[in-house]
């Protein structure tokens, strides 16, 4: 079981990638958000806040370097103004900058 679902998760990691080196990012977001799937004990749990900014940030980030960074078409392609994804990212990175853990 566990074998073969982390041989599926590598296969899919090869094909979908870019490049020849599969990063953090580039995994699943369950095993990068839920890191021990199935045993529901309290402190493994991540607060649903986290995980939706996780989530959403992985997916912005995904379309950005499917752009070369260009906002205004990774906007498009997310369905968003453009304005929305300014503010977005600078949220992320004002988070990360007070070290209060941003998403990811």
């Amino acid at each position: 079981g566990n074998v073969r679902e982390l041989q599926n998760i590598i296969e899919r990691s090869i094909v979908l990638v870019d490049g020849p080196v599969i990063g953090v990012d580039d995994l699943p977001l369950d095993l990068t958000v839920a890191p021990h799937r199935g045993r529901g004990r309290r402190e493994e749990m991540v607060p649903l806040n986290e995980a939706s900014d996780a989530f959403e940030r992985q997916i912005v980030m995904r379309a950005l370097a499917s752009v070369d960074g260009n906002q205004s078409e990774a906007a498009r392609i997310l369905g968003i103004h453009r304005n929305s994804l300014k503010l977005k990212l600078a949220r992320w990175r004002r988070a990360k900058g007070t070290g209060s853990g941003g998403a990811q």
